[in-house]
């Protein structure tokens, strides 16, 4: 079979063929011949977006494979019209063409559409996901979508529930709102990109808007529930402001708005929900798939979060190479220059990954630790489960203030999570419906161009303001670990946990002598503290036999060497 052969198999006309493109272009058939028609009535609307849930399905098909397909048989029947000047020929090449316009008029009205749509949750970020879903589902249905004025449901961002009523609380969301999900979230980074090229004044606050509906369609879809708790102590929108949020789960970087968007209004300034984050370019930049494919890289970077290159992994804690310092100090600059130049809020995850979940006997999900973060030689170290980045950026931000004279004062907002690592946690993407996770606002720290003494002096000894600077940092990072645990209440859940565990293994007396041991514990050295939450990342099995190791050596004032030696054989056992 020659090529000529081949080509006239290819575009005949079939019946089949015919079908299957009709099926294709049957939405922007629609849409050209409905041109003059603009609707937008609920009950219409139900029809409408099932004519988009058409689209969306077809419509990667047409682009890739029919457009094609259409462009190759023009040319191909045309050629063939010249030779034979057979009607059929020019018949096919017309029905084409029209096809191709059908196409080419939704791309555009689509996209005006869209920009619409876009303009609508820049004035109303507060809309209920369900609705601006079945807004974008018509924007792309057989008719052109008329939108309405102001929202008709909007939801409180600081309090929003979407568990479902039956009392079934157990089991993972199904296929059908995962792969809703992940098409949802696809969504939302092309319409921040598309933001990006038709609405540039407003696009950064578009881009907030859109951050907040990712989070309130994400706790839609996995049927959850979020509370902020103590927003009261949320500092207004105007100043500086870090926000440290704990770290359990993906979730924790998709529901971070939530906490933004509850901070008190101020009519002279929008709010805000969609910080800058530090983001692992490893991660963001270099996969592929995040990057290209479902688009959180290139819409990341659309908004300028700043990437961050992460050092080699370490087996030990240890001195770091001169490079991934230079590094370190590179992105601790920029994000200083992000805070007080662009005048943006940051979002940083002082743990810099994900801790270890907890697990009860039955398999069942018991949320995450505070002090267990991988890789291993964290867990046995002595206090190295924040990383100082944090630390270093406000010190930075203070000597920036000074150098430019400014009054203005730096916010860190602690903020601890807890319930992703119920509905998320690391090692999974299985997401358990009906969970409740709340945040918790910790008290404010703040720091001033004179937080740093030694700024304060015209002049200065270069080696005493590096023992000033040295100071503060470990000053601020104490301060930062005191004010998450204290909003997580992080060592009294573990204390909680182990009395009960241990009610069985020892008499009331020795209880009663277990509790007075345990005051030279709660102040500010956390080591029992960090050992109870590593025994509880590990295996059930182990509890028992830790527990009451821990218990014994506590009980006989074990010094912290012995105890810094039982905790690296209780990491060992976490599983990782």
């Amino acid at each position: 079979m020659n090529w000529i052969n081949l080509a006239d198999q290819l575009w005949m006309l079939r019946s089949w063929t015919t079908a299957l493109l009709l099926a294709i272009y049957l939405v922007p058939l629609f849409r050209l011949i409905t041109v003059p028609f603009e609707y937008g009535r609920p009950h219409f609307m139900r029809l409408n977006s099932r004519f988009g849930q058409w689209e969306h399905l077809v419509g990667g098909f047409r682009d890739i494979l029919a457009t094609p397909y259409l462009v190759g048989g023009i040319v191909w029947h045309l050629w063939q019209l010249s030779i034979t000047h057979a009607a059929l020929h020019l018949i096919w090449s017309v029905a084409a063409v029209v096809l191709l316009s059908a196409a080419f008029y939704f791309r555009i009205s689509r996209r005006r559409a869209y920009g619409r749509l876009l303009e609508l949750i820049r004035k109303f970020p507060t809309i209920h996901p369900q609705e601006f879903f079945d807004h974008f589902l018509c924007s792309s249905g057989a008719v052109r979508h008329a939108l309405p004025d102001e929202p008709r449901c909007m939801i409180d961002p600081s309090n929003i529930d979407f568990r479902e009523e039956t009392q079934g609380k157990s089991g993972t969301i199904g296929i059908t709102k995962l792969i809703n999900g992940v098409w949802s979230s696809m969504w939302i980074l092309q319409l921040i990109l598309l933001a990006q090229r038709i609405h540039k004044i407003h696009a950064p606050e578009i881009y907030s808007s859109l951050h907040l509906l990712w989070a309130t369609r994400s706790a839609q879809l996995s049927r959850s529930a979020v509370t902020i708790d103590d927003k009261e102590r949320l500092p207004a929108v105007s100043g500086l402001q870090i926000f440290a949020f704990t770290h359990m789960s993906f979730l924790d970087f998709i529901l971070a708005p939530l906490a933004l968007a509850s901070r008190p209004l101020e009519e002279s300034k929008p709010v805000n929900c969609s910080p800058r984050f530090l983001l692992a370019e490893g991660h963001f930049r270099k996969n592929p798939i995040l990057h290209r494919i479902i688009g959180i890289g290139r819409a990341a970077e659309a908004h300028g979060m700043i990437f961050v290159k992460r050092h080699p992994k370490r087996k030990h804690a240890g001195a770091v190479n001169k490079e991934t310092l230079e590094k370190a100090a590179e992105v601790t600059a920029q994000a200083a220059r992000k805070l007080l130049c662009d005048q943006v809020e940051l979002a940083i995850f002082p743990q810099g990954t994900r801790t270890v979940p907890y697990k009860n006997s039955r398999g069942e999900r018991l949320d995450a630790g505070y002090y267990t973060v991988a890789p291993r030689w964290r867990i046995k170290a002595d206090g190295a489960h924040l990383k100082k980045g944090l630390a270093h950026i406000a010190a930075k931000t203070a000597i920036m203030l000074k150098a430019t004279d400014s009054p203005q004062k730096l916010h860190i907002v602690p903020v601890a999570i807890s319930g992703t690592g119920i509905a998320c946690p690391r090692g999974t993407l299985k997401i358990l419906k009906n969970t409740h996770i709340r945040m918790r606002v910790g008290e404010p720290i703040v720091v001033t161009r004179s937080s740093i003494p030694m700024l304060e002096g015209p002049k200065r000894n270069d080696q005493s303001f590096d023992r000033s600077y040295t100071e503060f940092v470990e000053q601020l990072q104490k301060r930062i670990d005191q004010e998450l645990k204290a909003a997580g209440r992080v060592h009294v859940g573990l204390e909680m946990r182990m009395f009960e565990d241990v009610r069985d293994m020892l008499d009331p007396l020795k209880i009663e002598e277990l509790a007075i041991a345990m005051k030279e514990w709660r102040g500010e050295d956390y080591l029992v503290h960090a050992i109870l939450d590593a025994i509880y990342a590990c295996p059930p099995d182990r509890w028992r036999p830790f527990l009451g190791e821990l218990v014994h050596l506590i009980l006989n004032f074990a010094s912290r060497d012995e105890l810094l030696a039982f905790k690296g054989r209780v990491a060992d056992a976490v599983p990782l």
